[in-house]
């Protein structure tokens, strides 16, 4: 401590030495716990990594095993195939993308797909203009078999 004469009459100097060293052990205890945690973080997202490539390996090997028809093969298949299915590349914020809304405009023209597209734009005059696309396509979702039965998902 630099300058003792201005702590209070009631701290005493020796008391104070002892919180401030007590401080700095426990905030040195602080810091390490961090970058134990981090180290362990960092290890557990390696053995994630190891273990999800294992995963794919071992369903990459059930999945040929089912379309050789081995005994078994296709009820694990069928299990597994949920988890390890491709959902594909997803949207953020939900809007189709220039590509997408291009290739339903042609869909809709050619009257391949129901639905209708809005586009609308305003030029900016003193302040910012407006350019909103309106996408809505309707998915063909109704399946029937040769029997009496169907579904129709809405």
């Amino acid at each position: 401590m630099d300058n003792p004469e201005f702590l209070p009459h009631y701290l005493e100097r020796e008391r104070y030495i002892d919180d401030y060293d007590h401080y700095v052990l426990m905030q040195t205890a602080v810091d390490e716990d961090k970058q134990v945690t981090e180290l362990l973080h960092n290890l557990n997202t390696e053995n994630e990594d190891v273990f999800y490539t294992d995963g794919l390996d071992y369903y990459a090997a059930v999945k040929e095993a089912a379309k050789r028809r081995v005994d078994a093969s296709e009820a694990i298949f069928e299990d597994l195939s949920p988890f390890f299915k491709s959902h594909g590349r997803r949207n953020e914020n939900g809007e189709p993308t220039k590509k997408q809304a291009l290739r339903d405009a042609k869909a809709l023209e050619q009257g391949r797909r129901d639905g209708r597209i809005v586009i609308e734009n305003i030029k900016p005059k003193l302040t910012g203009g407006v350019h909103k696309v309106i996408d809505e396509t309707f998915k063909d979702t109704e399946t029937f078999k040769e029997s009496e039965e169907g579904s129709v998902r809405e």
